[in-house]
């Protein structure tokens, strides 16, 4: 005969061994040791073809650590989301150009097809906050100067012809290189509006494909013409520059890596993020079988590299793992982390501290591997200021936003 006392004993056993075997199907579910504090399918409401988006760019309100999601969906106009809502875009507002956040303000800019960049409040209803006269241009994005609330920065590029054009024209008005540019604004008027010369040649294209900035520095991150060696190959380099906004001028620049385009061999989206200077990269090259994504998805090579600029000396680039959508993000102490999915579609973590490198961690898993891998970008990530980590992904055909405590933060 067993007691009351005995039977208790017995129910405390059953509910702690349940609890844990719960605990045990969280962290092998939900990331392994992580703690997940939300986590919400986005694209549902909106009806998002998550094979058909372009790009996904998270920002993150500096006080309250609140996520807008802002997406473009090839064919239809951008949709912009919080975690618990929608808000419209209208199609009206024209071109993105770029984002940025100050304290609990996100301002977007669009450039509104009639020659004018405009800043809208997205807190305040998308009231318009600022407008500036500007032609359309490869827009790359906007950069607010951290000292002055009225003053911005819009990196652009620009086809230029060299001068001899105007003397001898070529027979199809082909001949042109793409260059960058900046403009310097201060509330609704252009101040300055320059090339940004890179230490390249005159007759070379170099296309922005990523910016980002610090307290005194403006960080391009692009591909440069190469020297080609032979008829069937194009060569392309992958080039950073560092331009001073004090001194006006570029005083970090280096090639990170050299690559021949031959056939289907291809970068793959670029991932930049800085502190006090220093710069982090990481990116994809792959070589894509005959007949594309249809085939296996083993049959792609995709190798993920990463690189750094720090103490104004350049290290090298180096092979780090195997996968898609690498993105590299900084923590509030300067460790360095590096996001990818893998061939079996696990969100993977690797992480950096002086020149080692920690095994790979497998945040998450089910993520969608999309076909549009040529310079896409579905997966985003940020940690706010309290180093929880911000997640945006598709998985099985939504789009999923979580927030989540690292184990090891």
């Amino acid at each position: 005969m067993v007691s009351d006392m005995g039977r208790a004993g017995e129910m405390v056993q059953t509910t702690l061994k349940k609890r844990m075997l719960l605990l045990i199907l969280a962290m092998s579910t939900f990331g392994f040791g992580d703690t997940v504090l939300e986590r919400k399918i986005l694209s549902d409401s909106g009806g998002i073809n998550c094979s058909n988006i372009m790009w996904v760019k998270m920002f993150l309100t500096q006080r309250s650590n609140k996520p807008f999601i802002l997406i473009n969906p090839e064919g239809i106009p951008y949709r912009l989301y919080t975690p618990n809502s929608a808000i419209a875009v209208k199609e009206e507002y024209g071109v993105y150009v770029g984002g940025y956040v100050r304290n609990d303000q996100l301002i977007l800019a669009f450039w509104n097809l009639g020659e004018n960049v405009v800043f809208y409040d997205i807190q305040k209803g998308f009231s318009p906050t600022m407008s500036v006269k500007m032609q359309r241009h490869e827009f790359n994005g906007v950069i607010a100067d951290p000292q002055e609330d009225d003053k911005f920065y819009i990196p652009y590029g620009r086809n230029i012809s060299p001068w001899w054009v105007r003397i001898i024209p070529a027979p199809d008005g082909s001949v042109c290189y793409a260059k960058p540019f900046l403009a310097e604004i201060k509330n609704d008027k252009i101040l300055r509006d320059y090339e940004v010369e890179y230490e390249g040649k005159r007759a070379e294209s170099y296309r922005i494909e990523d910016v980002t900035s610090d307290a005194k520095m403006i960080h391009f991150l692009g591909f440069r013409d190469g020297v080609r060696r032979n008829n069937r190959a194009e060569v392309m380099i992958l080039y950073y520059v560092g331009y001073s906004t004090e001194k006006k001028r570029v005083v970090q620049n280096y090639n990170i890596l050299e690559k021949e385009m031959i056939g289907l061999n291809h970068f793959g989206p670029l991932s930049m993020v800085c502190k006090n200077e220093d710069v982090y990269v990481a990116f994809t090259w792959f070589v894509s079988p005959v007949g594309g994504f249809q085939n296996n998805i083993e049959q792609f090579k995709s190798d993920i590299y990463y690189s750094q600029y720090c103490n104004k000396t350049a290290g090298k680039t180096v092979q780090i793992a195997k996968g898609f959508q690498s993105l590299v993000k900084l923590d509030s102490t300067g460790r360095v982390y590096v996001f990818y999915v893998d061939y079996a579609g696990n969100l993977v973590c690797k992480t950096k501290q002086s020149d080692k490198w920690s095994k790979d961690v497998t945040i998450l898993s089910g993520v969608d591997i999309l076909p549009g891998i040529y310079g896409i970008r579905y997966i985003a990530a940020e940690f706010d200021s309290e180093d929880n980590l911000h997640l945006v992904y598709p998985s099985k055909g939504s789009l999923i936003y979580e927030k989540r405590k690292l184990s090891e933060n």
